[in-house]
């Protein structure tokens, strides 16, 4: 059962999110380093940091009918870490080919920055989803949910982690609380770099798949929730509760695990206290 997405929460429901569940889909012990013990290195990354600002920017872009002085005021205010592939004037660079790249295929903006909570229900559990839509569009005569990406590595095969995506389906779900006829998600991928490049993809996903993959994502917010109850109830036993991932690359893909150490230290106190912090989860 599902119903339409609310403005706010509801403060008795629990509250799942795709990156949550994401995290926990490629490894339990990185998802029970950030969304059950909260902790945070005290170095933050750089790559994070920058696609906050650039969002940002975008956002002021598209609220203000495609102004790139809009956009710029905004990345001046960004506070950068470190990081020579990621630096302000590259950002600024990256801004103003993305404005020369679609400015005159501009869409419609329908809805900017669309925050929702859908309230649902399954196998005994109700709970509720959460999200953030970068913005609905018009696109010709169709209307689309669009997210924004920011990646060092926009080759040939990019956009096939989005066929299927658990994001796709949440968020298409949401879009329809708006729109009858939501068409889809546009992936707005950008490239982070000297060389700008900029790709778009259009995912679309029947009714039949849309609503397998939906369950899918709830099955997976189940999985989750009981993980957490199990955790509450048996707090020694998180080693078996939340097993190491079988999958080989989550260690090592993209940049790295920022709790790789973390890990093969089993999570030892003095690791802990020196190099993390406690920062809740804010979706």
């Amino acid at each position: 059962m599902t119903t339409t997405p609310q403005a706010t929460p509801k403060d008795d429901l629990p509250t799942k999110d795709f990156s949550e569940l994401s995290c926990a889909i490629v490894c339990l012990r990185k998802w029970y380093a950030r969304h059950w013990l909260n902790l945070v290195p005290l170095q933050a990354s750089a790559a994070p940091n920058f696609g906050i600002w650039i969002h940002k920017a975008l956002d002021e872009m598209y609220k203000n009918d495609w102004s790139i002085d809009a956009a710029l005021e905004q990345w001046a205010k960004a506070q950068l870490l470190p990081d020579e592939k990621r630096t302000s004037a590259i950002g600024e660079l990256i801004l103003k080919a993305y404005h020369l790249e679609y400015v005159s295929q501009r869409m419609e903006v329908l809805h900017n920055e669309v925050q929702w909570f859908l309230p649902v229900s399954r196998r005994g559990w109700d709970f509720t989803l959460h999200g953030r839509i970068d913005r609905i569009v018009r696109r010709r005569d169709q209307i689309w949910c669009m997210d924004h990406k920011t990646t060092t590595r926009l080759g040939a095969t990019y956009f096939e982690q989005f066929h299927p995506n658990l994001q796709v389906a949440f968020y298409t779900k949401a879009g329809f609380a708006y729109f009858d006829d939501i068409a889809g998600m546009i992936m707005d991928a950008i490239f982070v770099g000297k060389n700008r490049n900029f790709a778009r993809d259009y995912v679309v996903l029947p009714k039949g798949e849309l609503e397998l993959q939906f369950a899918e994502g709830l099955e997976h917010a189940v999985e989750v929730l009981e993980m957490e109850k199990a955790l509450k109830e048996r707090p020694e036993e998180w080693r078996t509760i939340c097993r190491r991932s079988m999958i080989s690359e989550a260690c090592s893909s993209w940049s790295g695990c920022e709790y790789r150490d973390l890990c093969r230290w089993d999570f030892a106190e003095p690791i802990i206290e020196a190099e993390f912090k406690v920062e809740p989860w804010l979706p």
